[in-house]
């Protein structure tokens, strides 16, 4: 077993888990109806070693930009008190990085556009300053290679004239921001983006530029972009939510300007619309992230007419039981032993176990560990 960087043995009992059987049909089901303030334009990233969506910022209707940051636990939201919080912002972008562990916060938008990196490390917020820092920015998007161990941002805006987006893709890694693209999909702001476990690439859909709506789909595969031609495709959207569902293997994107009360799912090669029982309501400007250990798509607030503040995810269609690595049909200590000798590995590495990878995010971690525990005894 091998260990990196600031992989760190940290076994925490997920207690109040409980194994669920899978529904048989996806649906979206309300989950809160209370904690942060109904907002739009917030950022939020699920947090593996905590277990916890954290949420930041955005702002309530009157254009105050927010710096509040939020846990969610699967049944209720919390309101943190860092002790160094970002100075208010809105239309900023995070993502987790799992080789690191700790979340990345950039740009966003408050008197001015904003160009520095914050990370979250489960306590508290702190500024890094690297010697390179792509143009301040808003309503752009982040999400982590796992492959190639990097945080990718795209897009985004710092005005509302034709000339003030971007079309550039820069990657973190850690230390510094790099700029690895100036092509590729054209300039626009209020897409959809997230990286795709199964395929290993970064995919793109939709968004806004000087009047117009886009549905076109990209792939980024670490050194270029190319547009992809589906058979099928959701409408033209921008302000809609897109995250990665791991256990279904699918990109899933919901509503957005345009978007009706749709849910779309992108398995690599084409989309397909998923008819669900229920839906969160016409939206837009929405955050969404995967929680790895309830297995679920987590949406929160948007506009829909009305500021919203209630949370709902999206779940179902799961294998019986998600822990059962070893393939045998339940989830025991065999399983555990199979995760616990691929710890810290990442995909290409020699000892790379990819049945080890439950949260499908290129990286054995605590993501995959709380997947096991909260399934733990399942078929047994």
């Amino acid at each position: 077993m091998r260990s990196h960087g600031s992989c760190v043995w940290i076994v925490t009992l997920l207690a109040g888990l409980l194994v669920s059987s899978a529904l048989a049909q996806p649906d979206w089901e309300q989950k809160a109806t209370t904690g942060p303030s109904a907002r739009q334009d917030a950022a939020m990233a699920y947090y593996p070693p905590s277990g916890t969506m954290v949420l930041f910022g955005g702002h309530t209707g009157n254009w105050v930009a927010l710096n509040d940051t939020w846990e969610w636990d699967g049944s209720n939201w919390t309101q943190e008190s860092p002790a160094h919080p970002p100075p208010g912002r809105m239309g900023a972008a995070m993502a987790y990085d799992a080789d690191r562990q700790e979340i990345i916060l950039f740009g966003g938008r408050n008197n001015g556009d904003r160009d520095n990196t914050y990370v979250w490390d489960g306590a508290d917020w702190a500024e890094v300053f690297p010697a390179q820092r792509p143009p301040g920015r808003m309503q752009h998007t982040m999400s982590y290679d796992a492959v190639r161990q990097r945080v990718v941002m795209f897009g985004g805006c710092d005005g509302y004239d034709p000339g003030d987006h971007f079309a550039d893709t820069w990657e973190w890694d850690g230390i510094d921001w790099t700029q690895v693209a100036a092509g590729g999909p054209p300039a626009r702001r209020l897409h959809g983006m997230t990286y795709h476990a199964d395929s290993g690439k970064t995919i793109v859909f939709g968004g806004f530029y000087a009047g117009a709506k886009f549905n076109d789909t990209w792939e980024w595969d670490g050194s270029s972009w190319t547009e992809a031609f589906p058979a099928h495709s959701p409408s033209e959207r921008y302000g809609h939510g897109m995250s990665y569902h791991a256990i279904r293997g699918t990109a899933v994107i919901y509503c957005g300007s345009g978007g009706a009360n749709q849910t779309w799912e992108w398995d690599g090669s084409d989309w397909t619309q998923v008819v669900t029982a229920h839906n969160p309501g016409y939206r837009m400007y929405h955050a969404m992230a995967y929680d790895a250990v309830r297995r679920a798509t987590v949406l929160f607030g948007g506009w829909g007419g009305d500021m919203e503040g209630d949370t709902w995810e999206f779940s179902g269609g799961e294998p019986e039981c998600p822990g059962d690595i070893d393939g045998d049909g339940d989830t025991d200590h065999s399983d555990l032993g199979e995760l616990l000798s691929a710890w810290c590995t990442h995909e290409g590495d020699a000892d790379w176990n990819p049945d080890a990878d439950l949260d499908g995010d290129g990286h054995v971690g605590h993501g995959d560990l709380g997947i096991l525990l909260a399934d733990w005894g399942c078929g047994t």
